[in-house]
């Protein structure tokens, strides 16, 4: 059972060493209650409550041209193809982009994107044993043009069986209908009930915080090899997280946008130390989309989640995995 937190202390004021041994023991042995009243600290509402994270910028080694862990980030971005574009019946669309890097190898970035009244509790994106050309392939049409990055990123895969219908981007949207491919994935509706009304789902303080965290990070299933952060709390400026000298080939972030735009940043570390940044996913007040890019070679991986408007009300909630 849950203990209430009270001061242990026999009397008068009780120091900042003991409340903080208390807490620490509290949290010990209470770590449901810990976490849940850490994410409570960390919101800002609607009314003007200043969370910790409104309060106090998080240092931005970006802006003086370092990575997280201190190592440069150097060069321009690469040039960014679309790939194709897949709008499914439940309002969700699904984006595949091409980048090369410094070592010419084929990056591939897929999103999905999706209102936050429509939290889905499973993601196409999210599925880490489908890769960028599987999945494609399962949602287009059987004759549908290939993009050949999605195949380069797959060098088992036999090119032969998609001799006539290789190019370089497939130019129109591809129309999925669920229905007839028999995908019902679970979405739940959160409406005025949760307190946010449509669109404000995830952005609901202490009930955004549960249903986020439910969402993405206690029903998803990753490898054993995974580094991952769970960041349900809302992040008023920026959340980091990187991988360092565990080597991954993909990098997924998801994002939630709360009361402003956000976006969420890929990176990795070349081969000689540095950081180079992919891509970044840009995301409207309202929606949440899961990104994740997938490469031929296994690097240092890094992902930002930004909250565009850092310091007002806005804020973002965000989860992030390193995988192979």
């Amino acid at each position: 059972m849950n203990e209430t937190l009270t001061c242990a202390c026999d009397h008068g004021d009780p120091s900042w060493e003991a409340l903080e041994r208390q807490w620490v023991e509290w949290g010990r042995r209470n770590p449901e209650q810990a976490t849940w009243l850490l994410a409570k600290m960390g919101e800002q509402t609607s009314t003007g409550e200043q969370g910790l994270q409104g309060a106090t910028p998080p240092e931005d080694l970006a802006a003086a041209g370092l990575g997280p862990d201190g190592a440069p980030l150097v060069g321009a971005s690469p040039d960014v193809m679309p790939l194709a574009r897949v709008e499914l019946s439940n309002g969700n669309t699904i984006e595949f982009v091409g980048v090369r890097g410094d070592s010419k190898e084929p990056e591939v970035g897929m999103r999905e994107l999706g209102q936050l009244d429509r939290a889905t509790g499973a993601t196409f994106a999210a599925e880490r044993d489908v890769t960028a050309l599987e999945l494609y392939l399962r949602l287009a049409p059987k004759d549908a043009p290939v993009p050949d990055m999605l195949l380069e990123l797959n060098p088992a895969v036999e090119r032969k069986a998609f001799k006539h219908r290789t190019v370089e981007r497939v130019e129109d949207a591809i129309e999925v209908d669920l229905d007839e491919l028999g995908i019902a994935p679970d979405i739940a509706r959160a409406g005025p009930s949760s307190g946010g009304g449509p669109g404000q789902s995830y952005c609901v303080p202490g009930d955004g915080y549960d249903l986020f965290r439910n969402h993405n990070c206690e029903t998803v299933s990753f490898p054993s090899n995974t580094w991952w952060w769970c960041d349900p709390a809302a992040h008023y400026y920026h959340r980091d997280r990187w991988t360092s000298n565990h080597k991954r080939r993909n990098s997924v972030g998801v994002t939630s946008a709360c009361h402003g735009p956000a976006a969420t940043l890929h990176y990795y570390k070349n081969a000689f130390g540095n950081w180079r940044h992919l891509h970044t996913w840009h995301l409207a007040s309202g929606y949440w989309q899961w990104t994740r890019y997938e490469g031929l070679s296994k690097r240092d991986r890094w992902i930002r989640h930004r909250c565009v408007t850092g310091g007002g009300s806005s804020f973002v909630r965000c989860v992030s995995f390193f995988f192979n």
